[in-house]
């Protein structure tokens, strides 16, 4: 007993300063049990109640990619403590089948591969720190999860629509980590066919929809269409420029939406909810690829921005992922 009191003391003295020994883990989320909240044709109008009882089904869920994104964000500074406990965390969850359980709902479906991709990232951010044993672990489930979760748009009926662009990144995360080629090529289709969408005018069309949330939708479509070519970048492809720069069209639509809603307003059928910067995760990407896209609009400038979604602190997340010279613009 004296000896391994000593051997834990040991271990604690020769943490780095300010680090806290990795706290156990929450017990493995198999099962997912989500609920819809929309209760208008265009889903754009929230039942409160329906959203409460989803926002309590998940909560466990929610409250572990958060906490493994914070994590990672110190990972991202050179936090080591954080980063082995971002891989002793998910290793737990990867031994014990998180996420491969029942998807009771569609939504829970929608909620599973949000999670695969928050902790796809995360897992980037963290990398440096996490060993091989929990590699082992953690990779392989991964690739698991993304493939159960890809199978959602096996259907041919299913619309792609946002839901494909967020799943796209999912998949895509996994498949950068695991070098999976059948998921790099699901992100691949599923970036294309979002670009293949974008209107003329710069809007995706089945957003737009969304009527008053229109905008926002837009907006939350962008997010994974900007990080799957971050994605690409990292593997010295320039994804921005496919499809005549559309995805920058789309970027224009929603930075000029976000100062001014009235022509997306107009277009959609409905005075738009205001879109909030903190929603506008793709930013810190976007500008520090390609800043001279935002010189028009200096209240989002350097917006210091974080998302549990993609892996927390985007600002130490873009920083890290584009060391290079920012690109050009594409027309």
């Amino acid at each position: 007993m004296l000896r391994g009191a000593i051997t834990i003391c040991l271990a604690i003295l020769a943490m780095p300063a300010g680090a806290a020994p990795c706290a156990p883990p929450p017990s493995p989320i198999v099962d997912i049990a989500s609920n819809r909240f929309y209760i208008d044709d265009k889903h754009s109008v929230i039942d409160p109640a329906l959203y409460e009882k989803r926002k309590a089904a998940i909560k466990p869920l929610e409250d572990f990619r958060a906490e493994i994104a914070r994590m990672a964000s110190r990972a991202l500074k050179g936090d080591r403590e954080a980063g082995l406990c971002v891989g002793s965390w998910l290793a737990t969850w990867a031994k014990g089948g998180a996420l491969l359980g029942r998807m009771h709902t569609h939504q829970s479906d929608y909620e599973r591969k949000w999670a695969l991709a928050a902790f796809a990232l995360s897992y980037h951010h963290a990398r440096d720190f996490i060993g091989p044993e929990d590699r082992a672990e953690i990779l392989p489930w991964f690739e698991k999860v993304a493939e159960v979760s890809s199978r959602f748009f096996d259907n041919p009926g299913r619309r792609r629509n946002n839901h494909y662009y967020w799943l796209g990144l999912a998949v895509g995360a996994s498949g950068h980590l695991t070098g999976n080629k059948a998921h790099q090529a699901f992100m691949r289709a599923s970036f294309e066919a979002g670009l293949s969408e974008i209107a003329r005018e710069g809007d995706l069309p089945q957003e737009t929809a969304r009527g008053i949330r229109a905008l926002h939708y837009n907006n939350y479509a962008l997010v994974p269409l900007v990080m799957m070519a971050e994605i690409a970048a990292l593997n010295g492809e320039d994804w921005y420029a496919r499809h005549n720069g559309a995805l920058h069209r789309l970027a224009a639509f929603v930075l000029e939406g976000q100062r001014d809603p009235a022509p997306i307003s107009a277009k959609a059928g409905g005075a738009q909810l205001p879109l909030e910067a903190r929603a506008m995760s793709w930013l810190p990407f976007y500008e520090r690829r390609f800043p001279e896209r935002l010189s028009a609009y200096p209240a989002l400038r350097k917006a210091k921005l974080w998302a549990a979604p993609l892996g927390g602190d985007l600002n130490a997340a873009a920083a890290a992922w584009i060391r290079e010279t920012p690109r050009p613009a594409t027309p």
